[in-house]
């Protein structure tokens, strides 16, 4: 079984927060920008995107096991 990968998981967080926070100014200013969004929507914006990495990452997991399981059983 292989271990939860916190670098896969820290470097999707760092750049799916810079991909938000593009995408917050575009909605917000209508423009692209890299200005931070207010304490509150920061919060909800790195909430989700650390839920998602961590889902993602523990999938990546569970789809490297079972490849390496059908690879062992060829």
């Amino acid at each position: 079984m292989h271990h939860f990968n916190f670098i896969q998981f820290f470097v999707t967080v760092c750049l799916f927060y810079v991909e938000a926070v593009i995408h917050f100014n575009i909605g917000k200013k209508g423009r692209l920008g890299l200005s931070l969004p207010k304490w509150k929507d920061n919060k909800l914006i790195l909430g989700v995107i650390i839920c998602f990495s961590f889902f993602s990452c523990l999938l990546t997991n569970i789809v490297q096991s079972v490849v390496d399981n059908l690879n062992k059983s060829s």
